[in-house]
């Protein structure tokens, strides 16, 4: 198994790429760091794009900015790696902490991975768009979830959807003369792919190449004779010298 690096073992040599003053900057960002691995943010990352996270906040906290060009510069990394770094943390509940807190209060609880609040987020979103649910800014403090009631009448006391019955299946199910009907309506249709379909299946239909049946040798002397008469493999060899060979 191969051991998890920490990311604030590369701080110093970032810190002094940038050529950054106050060594708080350097603090706060380790600080950062030790929250990153709390929250979940640090794990199937790549040090240096969050060292450069780290150094971007903090740079800005204490006066001393510098810009996420810079800083990319510094960390061999793509800016929008680095904004995603910062979304993640600003999406935890230390973002909601003043300096002076952050450095005083250290929050237990810790927050779900990212890829776990980006796949809660994208079903809440369909939820919604479908109609299912409506926007938490819409729900009242009593229904958490407002649901809508055609959902609802879709499923019996027991939480099992209702059976259909045969007689609402049948008329889904097409009878003979409708499905050769529907059948003819297709083929009118796409009449002209068929036609062109069946072409290119009747022009790849390539006959197989003969080939040519092996001669036979019985001495070496045939042999070599042979191959000198069909064709020469190279011209560094001298057939001339090799068809002298048996005179």
């Amino acid at each position: 198994k191969v051991p998890l690096i920490d990311p604030s073992l590369f701080l110093h040599r970032f810190f002094a790429k940038l050529k950054l003053k106050n060594e708080k900057i350097l603090f706060f960002a380790m600080r950062l760091i030790s929250r990153m691995k709390r929250d979940w943010i640090v794990v199937g990352r790549r040090p240096n794009n969050l060292c450069g996270a780290a150094l971007v906040t903090a740079s800005r906290v204490y006066g001393e900015e510098r810009s996420v060009l810079e800083v990319v510069k510094a960390v061999r990394v793509s800016p929008h790696t680095i904004n995603i770094r910062l979304k993640e943390m600003c999406d935890t509940q230390s973002a909601n902490l003043t300096v002076s807190d952050f450095f005083n209060v250290w929050l237990e609880k810790e927050e779900d991975p990212p890829i776990t609040k980006h796949k809660l987020k994208m079903v809440d979103d369909k939820t919604i768009e479908s109609g299912m649910l409506t926007p938490t800014s819409d729900i009242s403090e009593k229904d958490t979830l407002a649901i809508d009631e055609n959902f609802l009448t879709k499923f019996d006391d027991s939480g099992t959807e209702e059976s259909i019955d045969s007689d609402e299946l049948e008329c889904f199910i097409l009878t003979k003369e409708e499905a050769m009907q529907k059948e003819k309506v297709w083929n009118s249709m796409y009449d002209n792919f068929l036609k062109e379909r069946a072409v290119r299946a009747s022009t790849r239909r390539r006959e197989p190449k003969k080939r040519k049946p092996r001669e036979t040798y019985d001495t070496v002397e045939e042999a070599l004779r042979g191959v000198i008469k069909e064709k020469k493999m190279t011209n560094k060899i001298n057939y001339e010298a090799l068809k002298g060979l048996f005179d």
